[in-house]
């Protein structure tokens, strides 16, 4: 088998890689990918020093008031072409996260009707409500909220509210834990892929990213019940010297011979 060392590629195709996604996702205009993906890193480094719970979201939140307080030192001076407005617009959207130019209070806003739903309508309106198939085949207006937690209230009631919760509990506790115990590149990937998509692992409109989000999860699970690399093999227990086992139909044998 070849060595990891042979198999890794060079930091610079790395950095040319990052800088290709990080250009994509400045223009692409979506702030909160941007903010997520500053978490998610916050993440990883606490994972990568193996910090313990409360450095985990000491790391998640400085990240992230580092991203707002480089917003506000950008400037907005991105010109008129289409790239100037779309600079623009995460400019403000990261520098003033609550202000008027963030959609963040509607995300919240909606997110806090779904979830109230499920106390209105306890048993949900079904999966179709918080898709885009409700619309196209039962001719009903689609009500997700673009937030797992909202989108469970509407469609699931208060036992599918209470279930994503505890999934979501225990899916970033046992991302991080295998991403501490068995420290490989692996592992640290799908806890930053985790990150990177937080609420957002149920939505229906990602079809190409939530199958991955689960394959990960099954994997960091069953990784955890494999052998790490810190640990030593057990010896195998040698049986007793001299002790044979008779065979059916012979004679005992004179221990004592």
């Amino acid at each position: 088998l070849a060595s990891s060392k042979a198999t890794r590629m060079s930091p610079p195709v790395h950095l040319a890689g990052i800088a290709v996604v990080a250009t994509a996702l400045w223009f692409e205009s979506e702030r909160t990918a941007i903010f997520l993906t500053c978490l998610a890193i916050g993440v990883m480094v606490a994972a990568r020093l193996r910090l313990r719970p409360i450095g985990v979201v000491a790391g998640g939140a400085g990240a992230i008031f580092l991203l707002v307080f480089l917003g506000g030192h950008f400037g907005s001076g991105g010109g008129s072409g289409t790239s100037g407005v779309l600079t623009n617009h995460v400019v403000k959207g990261i520098s003033g996260p609550f202000g008027q130019g963030s959609s963040l209070p509607g995300h919240i806003r909606a997110t806090r009707i779904g979830i109230l739903q499920a106390f209105k309508n306890p048993l949900g309106h079904g999966t179709g409500s918080v898709t885009l198939a409700a619309g196209r085949y039962a001719k009903s207006r689609t009500v997700g909220t673009e937030f797992d937690p909202g989108n469970m209230g509407i469609a699931f009631g208060i036992a599918g509210l209470a279930c994503y919760v505890l999934i979501a509990w225990y899916a970033i506790k046992t991302a991080y834990r295998a991403a501490v115990v068995r420290h490989s590149v692996v592992a640290l990937f799908g806890l930053g892929m985790l990150m990177a998509t937080l609420f957002q692992w149920t939505n229906g409109d990602l079809y190409s990213v939530c199958w991955l989000i689960w394959l990960f999860l099954g994997y960091l699970d069953v990784s955890l019940g494999q052998p790490t690399p810190e640990m030593e093999p057990v010896a195998p227990i040698d049986p007793v010297a001299g002790w044979t086992w008779r065979r059916p139909g012979e004679r005992r044998r004179d221990l004592l011979a």
